[in-house]
């Protein structure tokens, strides 16, 4: 049985890893084969990794897609040195490309307008949510910040409230 076949074996027998996820565990390892033009795995060093990345990024795939699939062959190799005999790790130190933070989507005024008017302010839990949900909303509080604030840190009186954040 070949290195790859015995990888897959222990991923859905012992680590009882789903079908899915094995299938993608051995696409990404025959891509590494098809990256490396041909070269055995177990001679493949740290530069035949790094140029395999290259070439992954200058197929125009996401960092989180490259990272992905360094993430398979990282596996590969460490089972493939603790138990095949491998002599090294070649994705051993190497980092995968920052991925793109997206920023998340806000939430307009017209939409928070009608989320806050389904509400009815019957109810005192209710009147409690609405009135947190607008302050966040209103003052760009952190969540950790607004679950933060105790009643002695509102200044009803004045409309203010002394909030502490990162780093006190």
């Amino acid at each position: 049985m070949d290195a790859v076949a015995h990888y897959l074996q222990h991923l859905a027998a012992e680590r009882r890893l789903s079908p899915h996820t094995v299938a993608a565990y051995q696409r990404d390892l025959a891509n590494l084969a098809r990256l490396s033009a041909g070269k055995p795995l177990a001679e493949l060093n740290v530069t035949d990794i790094r140029g395999a990345i290259v070439k992954l990024r200058g197929l125009n795939l996401t960092a989180t897609s490259v990272a992905r699939q360094l993430s398979s062959w990282r596996g590969f190799y460490t089972f493939a040195c603790r138990r095949l005999g491998y002599a090294s790790n070649p994705c051993l130190g190497l980092r995968p490309p920052k991925a793109v933070k997206a920023l998340p989507d806000i939430l307009s005024p017209d939409t928070c307008t009608q989320l806050l008017d389904r509400t009815a302010d019957d109810d005192v839990l209710v009147a409690r949510d609405r009135a947190m949900f607008e302050l966040f909303y209103s003052s760009g509080l952190r969540l950790s910040e607004l679950v933060g604030l105790d009643l002695i840190d509102v200044y009803l009186q004045a409309g203010e409230a002394e909030v502490t954040g990162k780093g006190r």
